[in-house]
């Protein structure tokens, strides 16, 4: 239960993470949600489900008629999630929790870097 909390969790963190601009989140879960329909279990369904909203939502995104924002992304990134999690025994959840968190790791110090970089390009 835990690695599926981290992997949900983790995958809702990390579609808003790449969510800078538009249409990033939804190429994003398109983009990690394909592989997903090449299995036959629960999970291919629900990636289904997730890439469809996305490409859904993707032309007006791009167009800035709409957003997704945070609210959106997690969404998309926690349906991913949950695919993951019902296509995956152990041993996947465990791969997949580790390149959720070393994302999250990564986005942090970028993020950080950026905002201290900017910051300190300005004094």
């Amino acid at each position: 239960m835990l690695l599926a909390g981290v992997v949900i969790a983790g995958a809702a963190h990390f579609v808003n993470l790449v969510d800078v601009r538009p249409g990033r989140a939804a190429a994003a879960v398109l983009a990690l949600g394909a592989p997903g329909l090449l299995r036959a279990d629960p999970g291919a369904r629900l990636a289904a489900t997730a890439m469809g909203t996305a490409a859904a939502v993707l032309p007006d995104d791009l167009g800035e008629r709409a957003m997704l924002g945070d609210t959106g992304a997690h969404a998309l990134g926690a349906a991913l999630g949950a695919a993951v999690v019902a296509g995956n025994g152990r041993a996947g959840l465990v791969a997949h929790a580790a390149a959720v968190v070393a994302a999250a790791v990564y986005g942090d110090r970028v993020s950080a870097f950026a905002r201290d970089g900017l910051a300190g390009a300005g004094a």
